[in-house]
């Protein structure tokens, strides 16, 4: 963990704390940190969540997360950038083919009933 000094700079008759690295650097700025977490942030590949994200801020509307999705709990993208989890004490959708589907509380007739 790298420890931090402070330091105090003279500008115009006013004192500034400046912090410094343990080495003595000093510390990247806001607009460096935010250059570089920009640069990682297109070298990284989306997820699912990443998207579902992005697509909710542009749209305005919530994005359901297909991998997020239990049989009990569907989790989304809201436009505010937070995820938003609907959950029910029951089961309330079933994976068929590899895609949910809401359950059928039908009843079917297996012949006639006498």
């Amino acid at each position: 963990m790298v420890g931090l000094t402070g330091a105090l700079a003279l500008a115009g008759g006013l004192t500034v704390p400046v912090a410094f690295a343990a080495d003595g650097q000093p510390l990247p700025s806001a607009g460096e940190i935010a250059a570089v977490a920009k640069q990682r942030e297109q070298q990284r590949p989306q997820s699912e969540t990443d998207r579902a994200l992005a697509q909710a801020r542009t749209t305005g509307k919530n994005v359901p997360i297909e991998s997020l999705t239990t049989e009990s709990g569907e989790t989304s993208a809201t436009p505010e950038g937070h995820l938003l989890l609907t959950a029910a004490p029951e089961q309330k959708r079933v994976k068929r083919d590899g895609k949910w589907a809401a359950l059928d509380a039908t009843l079917a007739g297996a012949g006639s009933v006498r």
